[in-house]
């Protein structure tokens, strides 16, 4: 007898289980055959991108317009230099006083 209880769970575990992964498998095919909601996701795909873009373009060094890494380059005055060109401009500037 326990042996057919345990059967019975199991049983009703399993039928619990696909139910469950065919509701989301509905849900998945109303969403991607949903023309408002493909828009939205592109939409918002390609406002990401253009923010990726307008960051990246932000991040290109003043002097050479070569992009930047943030974690090594300089972040001076609301614009970014690599060490290099910075201590190239800061050396003309010197010598230019001089």
């Amino acid at each position: 007898m326990p042996i057919l209880d345990l059967l019975v769970v199991l049983g009703a575990i399993a039928v619990g289980l696909l139910g469950a992964s065919a509701i989301r498998l509905v849900r998945a095919r109303r969403r991607a055959e949903d023309p408002r909601a493909l828009a939205a996701a592109q939409r918002a795909a390609g406002e990401r991108n253009a923010e990726q873009l307008q960051l990246e373009e932000s991040r290109l060094c003043v002097v050479c317009s070569q992009p930047t890494d943030p974690s090594v380059d300089l972040y001076i005055q609301d614009a970014w230099y690599h060490r290099a060109c910075y201590q190239a401009l800061s050396a003309e500037a010197l010598k230019s006083v001089e």
